[in-house]
């Protein structure tokens, strides 16, 4: 015998399956009315039982709120140091030496010259040898040999201003003959000055020879 209780159809079979069956189906409807209430809905499942469907609410995060935007404050840059202008020292002008004043201090000693007056001799082994010296470094010392006969010269500049000592082997002039020798100062702001001069013959021997005497 079929019987409707509550809300739901069940199947009369015995009392204690009947009341678990009606229990059961209170439990449900009690359940779908309260869901009902909140918002959610009841749908009813292929046996016949309600069965609640329930939404439930997200609940709203509160957005964060940021911190202020921070503006970073120009640091003025400190000023380069200002330049301490340097006084120039300006150096004071050496005056000029006359040519009188040069050639008063130029007194040159060597072995070119015979004070007799005789032409000098010199074997294939000697040297000339020169002490000199100039009152300024602009007047400098030049001393030449050039044979008398067709031929290349051989030629030396000293420095001026100071005590120079040379000593020039001979064979260097590259043969033998008579030559003319030169020895004078040469000025920047003269020219040439205090000029000496003279004549020698270089032998193609060596000065050990008779005529030794005469070559020294």
């Amino acid at each position: 015998m079929e019987r409707a209780i509550g809300f739901a159809p069940f199947y009369w079979v015995d009392y204690n399956d009947g009341m678990r069956i009606f229990l059961s189906s209170l439990t449900v409807v009690i359940i779908g009315l309260l869901l009902a209430g909140c918002g959610g809905a009841v749908i009813n499942s292929p046996n016949g039982t309600a069965v609640a469907q329930v939404s439930t609410p997200i609940p709203l995060v509160p957005r964060a709120t940021l911190p202020p935007t921070w503006t970073p404050t120009d640091t003025p840059s400190p000023e380069p140091p200002t330049a301490t202008p340097t006084k120039t020292v300006t150096p004071s002008l050496t005056p000029t030496l006359s040519a009188e004043t040069i050639c008063a201090a130029f007194e040159p000693i060597h072995n070119l010259a015979l004070t007799s007056g005789r032409l000098r001799y010199f074997g294939w082994d000697n040297v000339v040898t020169i002490f000199a010296s100039t009152p300024a470094t602009e007047a400098k010392i030049q001393l030449t040999f050039q044979p008398v006969r067709a031929g290349e010269g051989f030629g030396v500049e000293l420095p001026g201003g100071e005590q120079v000592v040379i000593q020039i082997p001979l064979k260097r002039l590259g043969k033998p003959g008579q030559y003319d020798w030169t020895l004078r100062v040469q000025s920047e702001s003269y020219g040439e000055l205090c000029t000496q001069s003279g004549t020698f013959v270089l032998t193609g021997s060596e000065s050990t020879r008779a005529d030794e005497r005469e070559m020294r």
